[in-house]
């Protein structure tokens, strides 16, 4: 009755909800995420001996009952009989966590309600929220203003003539303007937000508000003041660096009316999960008149390996709590790079990039003596000679001793980077890696830092002394 599927659409094995009966009517109808990655979860059963007993209960993510959503006592039911259980059909999370519920159901928790109600955070009946029908509630969707459209099978709602659609404030009153528009003549099964504000609705085959034709679809104004916008990612592409945190970012446009709250999980593609980068998922929130941009950050890995252009997928989910909605970029594929790799493409033209003895590591196209990986690793352009100071040499007094220094600039986020000062008294042997940083690194804000190295060795104790700076690309 219950299963999750994987990105693939093969069934998620590490999923394991409880069994929700065997009665031949028993089935789940309504589901719905919350912010915590809990899943409430609606239908038609029961749970004998259980906290959790008819028709709504909570799972974790991984399928077991909460039992922290302990309030349900009888749950959904025909009134007067707690034993003859009915259908929760609908399920909408409120901004405070709180959580509206609807169906065919007379009472709940052995307390009359007409097809609607609303429960606590741990499924305990409100009993400040009491709106009354006289029929089934099918359709339930909350508005950003916190206005509830409710449609169904009913006639009246809170005793005023309503004919199968309705509107309530988030007490549970009427809105009595909407009513005055008039209703459907037959069922009405769901409701559908545009980003515009206007609201589509199906409903079984008939006229709604005296309309000349008939039909099954139908569309009206919600009377917003304001919208609630739209959520997408900022680009449909992304470069990871290897080593480095990636932050994706999502926009929230054309309105922000009302909290909103939206999933975020990436995807494994040719990149793999745990290698190449750390799975990410979570919830970015806006809360009401605010359109900040948010940030999804995601490690991608330093994996060792020469496996350039593999990569991974970054999705939005829909809305969890809210009536934004997605736009057309609700994924982002992101592909992994080295980051020389990512350099080169930043300066280099598509045609320049096949070319080795223009882009190539030791390539020197702008012909002042540092070539393409040495202007890479000291955060140099490669097409304007710039090299002048990139390295500077001088001297420090410690204790009464001089030694001699070589100062540069290095990234500050390059795996894929080795830099070593050597030392030596003679050019022609070997180089050991005995200098001695001075002092802390200065962060130079363009994504480079200073460093001072200092000789091992004082000049006095040396006619000649040797520093050089040794850069190796990792693989």
């Amino acid at each position: 009755m219950l299963v999750r599927l994987n990105s693939n659409g093969s069934v998620d094995s590490s999923f394991s909800p409880p069994t929700f009966g065997s009665g031949a009517n028993w089935r789940v109808e309504s589901l719905a995420a919350q912010s915590d990655g809990k899943i409430l979860v609606g239908g038609t059963f029961y749970f004998s001996g259980s906290t959790s007993k008819s028709s709504i209960c909570r799972i974790t993510s991984n399928g077991t009952l909460d039992s922290a959503f302990s309030g349900i006592t009888n749950g959904a039911h025909a009134a007067g009989n707690t034993s003859s259980t009915r259908t929760v059909s609908e399920i909408e999370v409120n901004h405070d966590g709180t959580i509206l519920i609807s169906g065919n159901f007379t009472a709940f928790n052995n307390n009359a309600r007409g097809g609607i109600a609303k429960l606590t955070t741990t499924g305990a009946l409100d009993a400040t929220f009491a709106p009354t029908s006289n029929g089934e509630i099918n359709a339930l969707r909350l508005q950003p203003d916190g206005k509830i459209l409710v449609g169904g099978t009913f006639t009246t709602l809170n005793g005023a003539t309503a004919a199968k659609i309705g509107r309530l404030t988030s007490l549970g009153v009427n809105d009595i303007g909407f009513l005055a528009a008039g209703g459907h003549t037959a069922g009405v099964e769901d409701f559908a937000f545009q980003p515009d504000g206007r609201i589509v609705m199906g409903a079984d085959y008939g006229t709604f508000q005296n309309a000349l034709s008939d039909g099954p679809l139908w569309r009206f104004y919600a009377g917003l003041s304001s919208l609630p916008g739209t959520v997408q990612l900022a680009a449909e592409t992304a470069t990871g660096i290897e080593g480095v945190t990636l932050n994706i970012t999502a926009t929230r446009t054309g309105g922000t009316a009302g909290a909103i709250t939206v999933g975020y999980s990436t995807v494994a593609a040719s990149a793999a999960a745990g290698t190449d980068f750390t799975t990410t998922s979570g919830v970015l929130t806006w809360a009401n008149g605010d359109g900040v941009a948010k940030t999804i950050s995601i490690p991608v890995l330093n994996d060792t390996l020469a496996d350039n252009g593999e990569t991974f997928l970054v999705n939005l989910g829909e809305s969890l709590i809210g009536t934004a909605l997605l736009h057309t970029n609700q994924q982002a594929t992101v592909t992994t790079s080295t980051a020389f790799i990512a350099w080169q493409s930043t300066h280099f033209t598509i045609s320049e990039l096949t070319d080795t003895n223009i882009s190539g590591g030791l390539a020197d196209p702008d012909g002042d003596g540092h070539n393409n990986l040495t202007e890479f690793a000291l955060g140099l352009l490669p097409k304007a000679p710039d090299g002048a100071g990139a390295l500077s040499r001088g001297m420090t007094n410690i204790s009464g001793n001089n030694y001699l220094t070589l100062t540069f600039r290095r990234r500050l986020s390059a795996a894929d980077l080795a830099y070593t000062v050597q030392n030596n008294n003679l050019l022609e042997a070997s180089w050991p890696a005995t200098a001695v940083q001075v002092g802390s690194a200065v962060n130079n804000g363009d994504g480079t830092e200073t460093v001072t190295f200092r000789d091992s060795v004082p000049v006095s104790s040396s006619p000649k002394r040797f520093m050089r700076l040794q850069i190796q690309r990792q693989p």
